[in-house]
């Protein structure tokens, strides 16, 4: 049994943090059949002795990673005199994570918040791997799981070289296109500074440079979830088992600004077809408008809103085939007398009918 797996043992969480006498005995006792367990028992007891009672500031997720990193150090046989003092160190260990943060999303100084990957506990991260890019060219980075990352110049990500069975984490300084392999079983998670964003699998780019006063996540298709750093850490106090998120779609972004902590939905600039349809179906002859936003939404997989009943009336004639979305737009809202705009990552139309 790996320290990890038992740190989060229910039962052994219940003998080390609630003294429970039928659970001590239990553990006792198997210690004694498993002496070469011993050691591992004793790094998830320093743990979880060490993590009662702290005001971490911690997600689970972060604690997870952490408890995953430190109790599972390798170490030498532990003899009886030395068991104390392997503890204490064991302990303190802890105790500098807390105080330094867990890897790249935990950062805290008199200043407000240090840059990623700098003053990180060593002992979380000996089985991370770090990439960086220093060239002016996009570089390719294959994870564990077939996922597969493209860095863009002047960043850097850091994941652990295996996934643990769980979760896939990665964190980034800069920016990236993530293509994560779906699994839902094992969710899929971006940390940077401000934002995390987690996915099952799907395709979408991170842009979250050190120092710049806005992030932003953009989906090439799929959904992912993203969250605030602020919201994450709210949601662990008050121990909040549904994570206040926002859900992105295909062809929709969020953004991040430090001035204002929130997080707001749009769509991308440049939108693209997620699903073919044949183009000349983009050829239009007194179509009408109802069939026509049928159309656009199942290719570019953006909802658009607006009053069918006041466009009832309305019929498209016009050949939009190899226009982008938002010419085609402008030209059905040209024929159709009627307006457009961008809201919480969806298209807003407004009419007053076609008569």
């Amino acid at each position: 049994m790996k320290e990890y797996h038992l740190a989060r043992d229910p039962y052994f969480r219940k003998w080390i943090l609630e003294d429970d006498e039928e659970a001590e005995r239990f553990w006792t006792n198997w210690v004694a059949e498993n002496p070469e367990e011993e050691n591992k028992v004793l790094a998830a007891k320093a743990f979880l002795l060490t993590l009662r009672g702290k005001d971490t500031d911690l997600s689970d997720t972060e604690l997870e990673l952490m408890a995953r990193n430190v109790i599972n150090q390798p170490s030498a046989t532990i003899s009886p005199a030395s068991k104390k003092t392997w503890l204490r160190r064991l302990a303190a260990s802890v105790a500098l994570v807390l105080l330094t943060g867990l890897g790249y999303y935990v950062y805290v100084s008199k200043n407000g918040v240090i840059p990623p990957f700098t003053g990180i506990n060593e002992v979380i991260l000996d089985d991370f791997r770090e990439v960086s890019n220093t060239t002016n060219a996009l570089k390719k980075v294959k994870l564990a799981d077939g996922s597969t990352i493209t860095l863009y110049p002047k960043s850097k990500v850091k994941f652990p070289e295996d996934f643990n069975r769980n979760e896939r984490s990665v964190y980034l300084t800069g920016q990236a296109f993530f293509e994560v392999v779906k699994n839902a079983q094992k969710p899929f998670w971006v940390f940077t500074e401000d934002i995390s964003t987690q996915v099952v699998g799907t395709s979408f780019m991170v842009k979250a440079f050190e120092g710049a006063k806005e992030s932003n996540v953009e989906v090439k298709k799929g959904k992912v979830l993203v969250y605030t750093r602020k919201d994450l850490k709210t949601a662990q106090k008050g121990q909040k088992n549904t994570l206040p998120g926002m859900m992105i779609g295909s062809n929709q972004k969020v953004s991040f600004t430090k001035s204002e902590e929130k997080l707001v939905k749009s769509i991308i600039e440049a939108p693209e077809q997620i699903e073919k349809i044949d183009a000349r179906l983009f050829r239009l002859e007194e179509e009408p408008v109802a069939v026509v936003f049928e159309r656009i939404e199942k290719v570019y997989g953006i909802p658009i809103n607006y009053d069918a009943q006041s466009m009832a009336e309305c019929y498209v004639t016009a050949n939009l085939e190899g226009d982008a979305l938002f010419r085609k737009l402008d030209l059905i809202c040209k024929i159709t007398h009627s307006s457009y705009e961008i809201a919480d990552g969806q298209i807003i139309v407004y009419s007053k009918g076609c008569y």
